[in-house]
């Protein structure tokens, strides 16, 4: 059988002091709470349970309850005071710190209640309690709080150690001693295991490893990544520093890499990522001590040269700009491309004693203006700043603001010049010409304004702007009988050739306005040679694929034109003024025109001659076998709707 246990005894009563007053001191003994009464005064007259846990005395008795308190905090105590006074039977609560036995200020919580009415007591009722302890505690959460804050905050390793400091004292008066600085509170703490330093360490030790991980974003934030030279933002931020500290003559150099796009589509982003490393190598080598070199982003870059001739700042800070153009022009590009990269350098140059430029901005635009004017004169240059670069920035930026208008506004015009057939001079086409009639009225050619329009990032727009209004017009053109409608001819830059969408937008708008594009002519001058050259024959076969022909503009102007006949699918090649102008009057211009047209025709290219002024001119066309021709003799480019077919 199994043992059963045996019935649990009754529970035992716990022992009692003889007497109900024994049992009740045996429970103030126990209590964390001291009682005490006092007089009107404050002078304690009498005191139960244990006082030692309150505040370290034996006794309280014949205590003046004012001699322990903090003398910040006697107000509360005398506030308290007069309540519990004004309003017998009714307790009022407070917090303050009191002298504790052993010296320190201990926080106390009290309950007073007026008693003075009642016979037994005949005094005022307090009850006190120790709560230092989960004061410390609440302020070391509150302490904590500021400080994982300003952390936040991204202040200072030195702002978050001080709060630190004040986390410790607020603990413990003792740490009063210790210095705020990282090190020393490190070391303090090392082998303190209170609380207050076990979370004064978990702190710092966040601060520190925040502190790190900000100082690398900011580093980051200020370093191009590609070439670890400093970034835009970086050097704008040295430019602000040199300019507080006034250091001296100075000069901001700016340049990017003449026709870096062509590299990117020829040789791919990889190489053009290896060609802006070796750039950034040239100019470390390059500037001086002191100087900051910078990488804008793509293809721009920047130098801040410091402490320059005062004597003539402007040719100390060009000879510098000299140097890097010649450091990168001899400097080797990525193996097996044999590529040298070219600059147009724009400077800047802030004088002794400074005063020109106070905004780093400002200071960069300015070198930027030169920059373009060097690329004007021929790219390859050093230009600096001065009254004519500025003069002609504020009428590029009038210009851009105009066209950012005409957009809009419809300003931007598309205008009409007849190309015809020899000898019968049939309408055979219409190329489209731009022209940009501003706010005053006048009307402004192409070459006033298209550099800017490209510059500006407007080409996108302005493209589907004069596609769009030549296809429109082209569709409007009667066919005469026996003959089909004018063609149109428009104009691409190599830019807008080589845009990824260039095929669908012009097939968008043949389908919208419904013209055969057999009827569309798509001009190119010789600079698309300067890009790609597989991208650009791949991009013209799919333009021949659609139905639209191709013509070489300008053709003879450049040393490639040959070369672009032989391997380009044009259809047509159209032969510049140049070559025109004096065929009626110059046997030797007029021999050198026949072979022009001659070699086309052996190559299959039809030949349209430009710039035909001259009814003299005409006749030696005629007879050198030219099957078109354009030019004033035959109409001028006007507005759509002054448009006449009738050329005979």
């Amino acid at each position: 059988m199994r043992d059963v246990p045996a019935a649990a005894s009754e529970p035992v009563p716990p022992r009692r002091p003889d007497g109900a007053e024994g049992f009740h001191a045996a429970l103030l003994r126990a209590s964390a709470s001291t009682i005490t009464v006092i007089d009107p005064q404050g002078t304690v007259v009498m005191s139960a349970g244990d006082t030692v846990p309150t505040l370290g005395y034996p006794t309280l008795m014949s205590l003046n309850a004012r001699d322990l308190i903090h003398p910040d905090d006697l107000h509360i105590y005398e506030a308290m005071e007069r309540d519990v006074l004004a309003a017998p039977d009714v307790e009022i609560d407070c917090q303050l710190r009191m002298l504790h036995n052993e010296g320190h200020w201990e926080v106390i919580e009290a309950t007073a209640r007026n008693m003075l009415h009642d016979p037994l007591i005949a005094g005022i009722l307090v009850t006190t309690r120790n709560v230092s302890r989960r004061h410390r505690h609440d302020r070391l959460l509150a302490d904590s709080a500021a400080a994982l804050e300003a952390i936040a905050a991204g202040k200072s390793l030195d702002e978050v150690c001080r709060l630190v400091r004040d986390l410790l004292v607020h603990q413990d008066s003792a740490y009063e001693r210790l210095s705020p600085e990282v090190e020393a509170l490190t070391e303090a703490l090392e082998s303190d295991g209170s609380p207050g330093a076990e979370q004064a360490r978990r702190i710092i030790a966040l601060a520190r490893s925040s502190h790190r991980a900000a100082t690398e974003l900011r580093r980051r934030a200020t370093v191009d990544a590609l070439t670890g030279l400093a970034n835009r933002l970086g050097f704008v931020e040295a430019l602000r520093d040199h300019l507080a500290r006034d250091e001296g003559p100075a000069a901001v150099l700016l340049f990017d890499l003449d026709r870096f796009k062509q590299v990117n589509d020829a040789y791919g982003h990889s190489v053009g990522d290896a060609v802006l490393v070796s750039v950034a190598d040239a100019l470390r080598r390059t500037v001086r001590t002191g100087d900051v070199a910078a990488r804008f982003g793509g293809d721009e870059f920047a130098v801040l040269c410091r402490e320059l001739d005062a004597d003539d700042t402007e040719l100390d800070a060009r000879r510098v700009g000299q140097r890097v153009a010649l450091a990168l022009a001899t400097t080797p590009g990525p193996a097996g491309t044999g590529l040298r990269a070219m600059a147009s350098i724009g400077v800047s140059v802030d004088r002794v004693g400074g005063g020109l430029w106070s905004d780093p901005e400002a200071w960069v635009a300015d070198a930027d203006h030169a920059m373009y004017e060097a690329k004007r004169l021929g790219r390859g240059r050093v230009v600096v700043a001065d009254h004519d670069t500025r003069a002609r920035a504020g009428r590029r930026r009038r210009v851009e603001t105009g066209l950012r208008d005409a957009l809009e506004s419809g300003g931007l015009e598309v205008w009409f010049q007849p190309i015809v057939e020899l000898p019968s001079r049939h309408v055979e086409g219409l190329e489209a010409l731009l022209r940009w009639r501003s706010a005053d009225g006048a009307v402004h050619l192409p070459g006033e304004f298209l550099q800017v329009a490209e510059d500006a990032g407007l080409m996108a727009a302005i493209s589907l702007r004069t596609l769009g209004v030549a296809f429109e017009q082209a569709v409007r053109w009667p066919a005469e009988p026996g003959r089909a409608a004018p063609s149109v001819s428009v104009n691409l830059s190599v830019t807008q050739l080589l845009a990824d969408d260039i095929v669908e937008i012009i097939a968008a708008d043949l389908e919208r306005t419904g013209l055969d594009p057999g009827r569309v002519v798509v001009e190119l001058t010789e600079h698309v040679l300067a890009a790609d050259e597989q991208l650009v024959v791949e991009r013209l076969e799919d333009l021949r694929r659609m139905g639209v022909g191709l013509a070489l503009d300008d053709f003879g102007t450049g040393w490639s034109s040959l070369r672009l006949v032989r391997t380009m699918p044009f259809d047509l090649i159209k032969i510049d003024r140049t070559f025109t102008a004096d065929v009626d009057v110059s046997p030797e211009g007029a021999d050198f025109a026949e072979r022009i047209v001659a070699l086309a025709r052996s190559m299959g290219r039809r030949v349209v001659a430009e710039g035909v002024e001259r009814s003299s001119q005409l006749e030696v066309l005629v007879a050198m076998g030219c099957e078109f021709a354009q030019g004033w003799l035959f109409g001028e480019p006007v507005p759509a709707p002054q448009v006449s077919l009738d050329r005979r």
